[in-house]
């Protein structure tokens, strides 16, 4: 079966992919941000990271539940998980 929102998925991608397979943006998990200084940030492991620009992130949401209000049950049986 066609995933008919691959097309939208692969526009989610501006570019951030590539910075961090190259290793110029870092990812942190299991930490959140504890303080911020003027120019970095600590983790709640305290480590502390260099930080010109934070950016806040919510985290991903699946696109089920747009999906499901806008395609038939029939469709969404036919097409699964998005």
């Amino acid at each position: 079966m066609k995933n008919i929102f691959a097309e939208a998925q692969a526009k989610n991608d501006v570019g951030a992919s590539e910075l961090v397979i190259d290793g110029r943006a870092k990812l942190c998990s299991n930490v959140t941000v504890d303080r911020i200084h003027e120019n970095s940030v600590v983790l709640t492991d305290e480590s502390e990271l260099p930080a010109g620009l934070i950016v806040y992130a919510t985290g991903y949401k699946s696109m089920n539940g747009l999906a499901d209000k806008i395609k038939s049950p029939e469709v969404a049986d036919r097409v699964g998980k998005v």
